[in-house]
């Protein structure tokens, strides 16, 4: 389609995230729409562009056809359509603001003949995807993220050693395996080699602008072939170009507070991303009086937090499009593990000066620190717009964690040994921007040092592990209303060996109002460090009488994915309600999970660890509905079904299989969850209350619970004031594990006896936000 010169619109766009701040390297599409009165396309080209946002989240384009055209936004974390196209005519230039905020966009501001336009979007991006901002994180009086994930669909806690405050939590995305769902900050993977997984109650959510959710497979994610179960990226605060700071206290229940300060800006070149925070916390149970069960001497208990947080990021803008960005990230706490670890021998006894299994003197010191390094340089020649169609990547972060564990815990697990662990995460990305699609290729060269105690090395205690990944993505477009996906992915891991590994979607978008897709790919999990490694001597068996060890013949697994996605307004409108639904199914094969024998006592030791069953199944389907209502009231709800289970079993374990049984859905991890939610956003008053439910085989090893929560916050000029409460139905507030007293699971051989996990007791929070 050609235009004379009056017939040019010439359009700027710029990028900005849910806190105004410039989203570097951005891609906008512009789809020129055929119009309405021309049913025949022959011979008709339409004009198609893509640009890259550079280091201040702007675009441009001054040669466009005049006409009606759709915009895509992909970004790092997201990508979205705008619902309705924009009409572009010639004449003076026009610009447009767009906000990209979890996986919608707005259209908040244009300047030229285009009218200012709320409108919402669904995420045309090849999988389903949620993201949660640092706000609701401080609305909920939250000190750590783990409380808020858990109510994200998909998402189940693995309660490693209890459910109390301070104790290690683990990440499951679908499947029953935390080491199947890759953590990452800033888009670096900080999983460990010693537990396969990270624990996220060490991260501080005040270090964070917001966490992205990414389920599956996803054909276009650029980390490697283990994400079988999905990612949960932790993004950092960025520099902006306008200078903004907050400054945050906070006070509540179990005599706890915190600060929080915060600034980012830029200036010429530079810009700069600041944050301090601190907090502490004297805990639920603070010196609690108990009999210890060994010696009748009094013991005194505790549950106490402190920790702090500090992130310094500084970026430097290389021309308009390039530029060098460096970070230190570090994060530090001291816990009190006595309270959460003890156990009363009577679970029906738990009043001062009981009986106990004791554990006083119990702490673990944690202090994990991130240097990052990335280097966006534009490659090529320039085209007609002057911007740069193919860039180059160069991206280093060093992850080094220490951990000491002091008094009785010491060895309990391999969540409480002194460590120290240095992760070295590299890669070189080229990207090519064309016309209709998209290229990238990536090469990520990662390694591991990770020193225990002595016996739990075979021969030294300081073990390596070294993976190397080629990546290779086509992202394209076939037509107006499909996009496509293509992903290879080669790995090697020491020790292990390689692997292929490929990936497909199709995103097909019918009208504005709907968008399905469809994806299918394979997944590749090698085994853990020490899940190879038996220790020697043999550790002493836990209260249940089992002993904790590795396997040397543990070898990888392996999974092939489906997954079939819908998302789609109901009605036209501001009160359009937006749905969701998403379907998949994963076949493994070779999955590796821990067993735990039948018989087990305190008198009758067993031995446990994990094994290669011959093949599992997860699958799933998640629902979703966000209902607004007049009056800035929003209604929302999700649903889901997380069903995994074995269907098949070595040879060697049908005499004892313990907790795995054919057909039988794996232990702790439960069917069926839900959440509903209701909140204003509304100045100068706004509010929230939600609910949270799991069905029975909970991570607590209760019977079907239900959470409550709210908050309200005043806002008034750049002040904010918030109260927010936990856990209102009191709903297991117990201060201690209960030993056998769960719910039993029902073992091929009879129930076998589970733990009762305790949550923490409602709770109380005010927080007040001074911005600038």
């Amino acid at each position: 389609m050609s235009a004379g010169p009056e017939q040019i619109a010439q359009l700027v766009i710029t990028v900005i995230d849910a806190s105004n701040d410039p989203i570097v390297g951005a891609i906008v599409g512009l789809s020129e729409q055929a119009p309405l009165l021309n049913t025949s396309l022959t011979n008709v080209e339409l004009a198609k562009r893509t640009l890259r946002c550079d280091s201040r989240g702007e675009c441009a384009a001054s040669d466009l056809p005049a006409g009606n055209y759709s915009i895509d936004v992909r970004t790092p974390s997201v990508s979205v359509t705008l619902q309705n196209p924009i009409a572009l005519t010639s004449g003076r230039p026009q610009r447009l603001i767009i906000r990209v905020s979890g996986i919608t966009a707005t259209l908040i501001a244009s300047l030229g003949t285009v009218r200012i336009t709320p409108t919402g979007t669904l995420s045309t991006a090849s999988a389903p995807s949620a993201e949660l901002s640092s706000e609701s994180l401080a609305e909920r009086g939250a000190q750590s993220a783990v409380q808020l994930l858990s109510e994200q669909p998909g998402i189940t806690l693995n309660r490693l050693e209890g459910g109390a405050a301070g104790l290690p939590v683990a990440i499951t995305l679908r499947g029953a395996d935390p080491k199947e769902t890759i953590l990452q900050i800033d888009g670096h993977a900080i999983n460990s080699s010693n537990s396969g997984d990270f624990d996220v109650s060490l991260l501080d959510p005040s270090a964070f602008s917001s966490v992205q959710v990414l389920y599956g497979l996803a054909p276009a994610s650029l980390i490697g072939a283990n994400t079988e179960g999905g990612t949960v990226n932790f993004h950092t605060l960025e520099p902006s170009i306008v200078p903004h700071g907050f400054l945050r206290y906070a006070s509540g229940s179990f005599v706890s507070n915190g600060y929080t300060v915060a600034t980012t800006g830029s200036a010429n070149r530079f810009g700069y991303a600041l944050a301090l925070h601190s907090y502490n916390q004297q805990g639920e149970v603070a010196n609690y009086p108990v009999l210890d069960a060994t010696n009748g001497q009094i013991a005194r208990l505790g549950s106490g937090i402190t920790g702090s947080s500090g992130l310094v990021k500084l970026r430097y803008t290389l021309g308009t499009e390039g530029m060098f960005e460096a970070s230190v990230l570090t994060l530090a706490s001291n816990r009190d593990l006595s309270a959460a670890l003890s156990t009363p021998l009577d679970p029906h006894i738990t009043s001062p000066g009981a009986p106990f299994t004791n554990y006083a003197g119990s702490a673990r010191r944690n202090v994990n620190t991130f240097y990052n390094a990335d280097l966006l340089v534009p490659i090529g020649a320039k085209n007609s717009q002057n911007t740069s169609s193919a860039f180059m990547s160069l991206r280093h972060m060093t992850s080094l964690g220490r951990q000491n564990v002091i008094g009785p815990a010491n060895g309990l697990s391999e969540y409480f040994l002194d460590n120290s662990d240095r992760l070295e995460d590299n890669s070189i990305e080229y990207e090519r921007l064309l016309p209709d699609a998209d290229l990238t290729i990536v090469a990520r060269f990662n390694a591991e040092r990770l020193t225990t105690p002595a016996q739990f090395g075979p021969a030294s205690p300081t073990q390596t592990q070294t993976s190397r990944y080629l990546l290779g993505r086509y992202e394209w477009r076939g037509g107006e209303h499909l996009q496509y996906t293509a992903s290879t992915y080669y790995s090697y891991f020491s020790g292990v060996g390689t692997n292929l590994s490929p990936r497909a979607g199709v995103v097909w978008t019918p009208n504005p109002k709907m968008v399905l897709r469809a994806s299918i790919g394979s997944g590749f999990q090698p085994p853990l460090l020490s899940e190879k490694i038996i220790p020697s001597p043999l550790p002493p068996s836990d209260q249940n009488g089992l002993i904790s060890v590795g396997n040397p013949n543990l070898r990888p697994d392996y999974t092939t994915e489906y997954e079939l996605d819908e998302e789609q307004w109901l009605g036209i409108g501001p009160l359009a309600t937006r749905s969701e639904i998403d379907l998949y199914r994963v076949n493994q094969r070779d999955d590796d999970l821990l067993f735990i024998p039948s018989g087990a006592s305190p008198s009758n030791p067993k031995l446990s660890y994990p094994v290669n069953i011959a093949r599992s199944v997860w699958q799933g389907l998640g629902l979703k509905l966000d209902v607004p209502l007049k009056g800035s009231m929003t209604i929302s709800g999700a649903y889901d079904i997380n069903q995994t289970y074995p269907l098949t079993l070595p040879t060697t374990f049908q005499g004892d299989t313990g907790n795995l049984v054919p057909f039988q859905q794996y232990q702790s991890v439960p069917m069926h969850r839900a959440s509903l939610s209701f909140q204003q956003q509304r100045k100068p008053l706004s509010w929230m209350i939600g609910m949270a439910y799991e069905g029975s085989n909970n991570d607590l090893g209760r019977p079907p619970f239900a959470t409550v929560s709210a908050s309200i916050k005043y806002s008034r000029n750049h002040t904010d004031l918030v109260l927010a409460a936990g856990n209102l139905t009191n709903v297991y507030a117990g201060k201690f594990t209960l030993i056998g007293a769960g719910v039993p699971y029902p073992g091929l051989n009879g129930p076998i006896p589970s733990d009762a996990y305790a949550l923490q007791a409602p709770s109380l929070t005010g927080t007040i936000t001074q911005r600038w």
